[in-house]
């Protein structure tokens, strides 16, 4: 789906879920590029539920 240093987002289809998982704190255009790839994942996944593991970057 998408990773990069800062996150990894899978999608879980029998749950019809964007799993969104922080692997470390990101900034500006990291955040931005991330947090996009997230959104673009809702965006084709009508109705999907969003899931945030947010225990290693914040």
């Amino acid at each position: 789906m998408f990773e990069s240093e800062f996150a990894k987002l899978d999608y879980i289809a029998k749950d019809n879920s964007v799993f969104h998982i922080w692997k470390k704190e990101a900034h500006f255009d990291d955040y931005k590029k991330t947090v996009s790839a997230s959104l673009e994942m809702l965006r084709e996944r009508k109705g999907s539920l969003f899931i945030v593991d947010a225990r290693n970057g914040f």
